[in-house]
């Protein structure tokens, strides 16, 4: 009986009464509209650029992201389709490498050297002696891209022209100098 009259009790304590739900939801969305009202304009201009700085930004980075994964793909997939061989496509790379070294520094000591006598001629009065300079056509042989091919063993436009046009230009003279001078020389002479 004592346990009949305790839950009695306990059932007959009144609770502080509670607003419905709905209420609570409906007195935020009042209190809210009321702060949304209390922004300027100015305000509302600041939230919007915010806003699409953050979305920019956004669209960025992911864009970035993109780019990235992009690149990274198409590069794992044309090294897992190359006919070449790492190590042969290394060998190449420093080829490469060493060619581009020693071409520079061949140019840099021609290009002294046909200045060198050309300035000569000029302020000594006398003829200059024979010099080779490659032709145009012999340049634009070796300024082409060029891309690897497994069916020839050249590693350059230079390693290929070394191999095929040995002794088959037609500018060399008996002597084996080539006295002409580039078209873009004289252009270049003609605009002064």
């Amino acid at each position: 009986m004592e346990r009949v009259a305790l839950c009695s009790l306990v059932w007959s304590v009144q609770l502080p009464q509670q607003p419905p739900c709905d209420q609570k939801v409906q007195a935020s969305v009042i209190n809210t509209n009321e702060r949304f009202q209390e922004i300027p304009l100015f305000g509302w201009l600041l939230i919007a650029a915010i806003m699409t700085l953050f979305f920019l930004k956004l669209f960025g980075w992911l864009l970035i992201a993109a780019i990235m994964t992009v690149a990274l793909i198409s590069t794992c997939f044309s090294h897992c389709c190359s006919t070449t061989s790492y190590l042969q496509l290394k060998f190449w790379k420093m080829y490469s490498k060493t060619e581009r070294e020693l071409f520079e520094t061949k140019a840099k000591e021609h290009a002294k050297n046909l200045a060198e006598r050309n300035t000569e001629c000029f302020f000594e009065a006398i003829d200059p002696a024979p010099f080779h300079t490659p032709s145009r056509e012999n340049w634009q042989k070796i300024s082409i891209l060029y891309t690897f091919n497994s069916q020839e063993q050249y590693y350059s436009m230079l390693h290929k022209y070394a191999n095929t046009n040995i002794y088959k230009s037609t500018k060399f003279k008996k002597e084996g100098q080539d006295h002409t001078v580039s078209p873009f020389v004289e252009e270049a002479q003609a605009e002064f």
